[in-house]
């Protein structure tokens, strides 16, 4: 087998190459990003509009829900809901306001859509509020699992799972604090400072 060489002016030309093709494929990606992340802060302000919240609102309600989602995860879905997974899912309220707004008719759903908090839960969940008497926003927990709680000081929750079934309670430490009485049960004015996070079943 023959072997060739390579002269240094080859290598550097070589090299400049590979590194340009590597540039220009980060560049794509940072492009593609930042136009994904445009299309939805777009669709985010244009939903804001439809709904008639003034700037201020929107702001506020924008960095409310970039708040949970960044100790809950999920997706965000519209201006004011992130999906937790299966049928699971955080519902913000504009602040100051007693109820999350429902963005069915603004994004074509047409009638409102299904919502199993609404002033306490339905069968098969358990909801928990940042405010007390069933009010603000909340979450809807439906599977079975854990879920980190990014409320403030004092909320509310509802237990309507299956009957009999609790929910335990949980400090950042881990440590189990509270566990519910068995479905159905509830708390109108329940102390939010100090749950890290809560398994539902």
């Amino acid at each position: 087998m023959t072997k060739h060489h390579i002269s240094a002016a080859g290598r550097r030309w070589r090299l400049l190459v590979a590194l340009t093709g590597t540039l220009l494929a980060v560049m794509a990606t940072t492009t593609a990003g930042a136009s994904t992340s445009t299309n939805l802060s777009q669709d985010f302000a244009a939903q804001a509009r439809a709904i008639h919240l003034t700037g201020a609102q929107s702001a506020a309600l924008n960095a409310e829900v970039e708040r949970i989602q960044a100790k809950m995860g999920g997706t965000r879905v519209n201006l004011n809901t992130i999906a937790l997974g299966g049928k699971n899912s955080v519902h913000v309220a504009v602040p100051g306001e007693a109820r999350p707004r429902d963005l069915s008719s603004v994004l074509g759903a047409g009638a409102a859509s299904y919502d199993p908090c609404s002033g306490g839960a339905d069968y098969g969940w358990f909801c928990t509020y940042d405010e007390t008497n069933f009010r603000g926003g909340y979450i809807e927990m439906y599977n079975c699992a854990d879920y980190y709680m990014p409320w403030g000081v004092t909320g509310s929750w509802d237990n309507n799972q299956t009957t009999g079934t609790k929910a335990r309670m949980y400090d950042g430490n881990g440590n189990l604090g509270y566990t519910t009485p068995g479905a159905h049960s509830s708390d109108d004015v329940a102390p939010w400072a100090w749950v890290s996070w809560i398994r539902n079943c």
